[in-house]
């Protein structure tokens, strides 16, 4: 028996149950091939405890232990302890990979007073506004599903095999490959708007397909489809108000929806016809509030209960 090579075998990783029937056989056969067993248990014991290895190959460590023996009067016995050392480091390694690649756990991610990104371990990228909640609700190994609460941009990596499911409550969902598109789902509010690629978005049984500039909202119990315009739905996620000959009752409720206050907007200012164009670049209400008084020369004051009254308004 070359139970050098009956090492090797098993090291391999093949079919090796004649194998392991004549380590048993050589095991039993002498007191002393009895005690070199458990010298090698202990060794392979003492592998598994390592922790420097970076890069493992049976077959050239083989080579290269038998190389060096073959020029040493070291016995076969000493050639079979350093390729159970080589065993060892096998069984460490493969330990120390398994336990890495073992799915992880599926997570929650909260963005409590902040706009906070989040990734996620297939490549794809969420953006949660703040008071969004965002849930695994797998491992991703399989399928990739999700909840959201609250509004988030997601920039989804393809995968044909496995879509990209957004659940939003029992009867509505989102599904894409890889595509990138805002959602906001609240309890008055619930909208789904595509920035690149195809959307499905899903209701009661059936399918609704968004490409860009398209969106889709809840009313009265349906879903409506509807060609999005260029707006600042955004503007939460990049920080930038943007008009171009845009009405300002339209610029005054963006800003409402941006700052999430209540602007308490005259009827003078709503019969106007007002347009403008400008970029608001700033974190600061009053800041943007005192440069359309420059703009459009109207007025505002701030209330007890926290919102704006704003009117007089001028146009050039």
């Amino acid at each position: 028996m070359d139970i050098q090579e009956v090492i090797l075998k098993i090291l391999r990783d093949e079919e090796a149950s004649a194998e392991y029937s004549q380590l048993k056989e050589w095991k039993e056969e002498t007191s002393e091939n009895l005690k070199l067993y458990q010298e090698i248990n202990k060794i392979v014991e003492e592998g598994n405890n390592l922790s420097d290895y970076k890069e493992f190959n049976v077959e050239s460590g083989y080579a290269r232990f038998k190389k060096q023996i073959s020029k040493s009067p070291y016995s076969k016995v000493g050639i079979l302890v350093m390729v159970l050392l080589l065993l060892g480091g096998a069984l460490y390694i493969l330990s120390h990979h398994s336990k890495h690649d073992e799915p992880q756990k599926p997570q929650s991610y909260i963005a409590e007073n902040i706009v906070e990104e989040v990734n996620l371990n297939d490549g794809s990228t969420i953006t949660l506004n703040e008071g969004a909640r965002l849930s695994e609700l797998s491992d991703f190994s399989t399928i990739r599903n999700v909840s959201l609460i609250g509004e988030a941009f997601f920039d989804i990596a393809p995968d044909k095999e496995k879509p990209f499911r957004i659940i939003l409550n029992e009867e509505i969902y989102v599904e894409v490959l890889g595509t990138s598109f805002n959602i906001i789902n609240n309890e008055s509010n619930l909208e789904v708007v595509v920035e690149s690629g195809l959307v499905e978005l899903h209701f009661n049984g059936r399918a609704i397909s968004l490409t860009k500039g398209y969106a889709a909202k809840k009313e009265k119990g349906s879903i409506v489809k509807y060609k999005k315009s260029a707006d600042n739905y955004l503007s939460w996620k990049t920080q930038k108000l943007v008009y171009k000959n845009t009405p300002i009752t339209d610029v005054l409720e963006d800003i409402s929806k941006h700052f999430d206050i209540k602007l308490n907007i005259s009827d003078a200012i709503y019969k106007s016809k007002c347009n403008l164009s400008s970029t608001f670049q700033t974190h600061n209400l009053d800041q943007i509030l005192n440069e359309l008084t420059k703009l459009v020369s109207l007025s505002f004051s701030k209330q007890d209960d926290g919102s704006y009254a704003i009117k007089d308004i001028q146009c050039e």
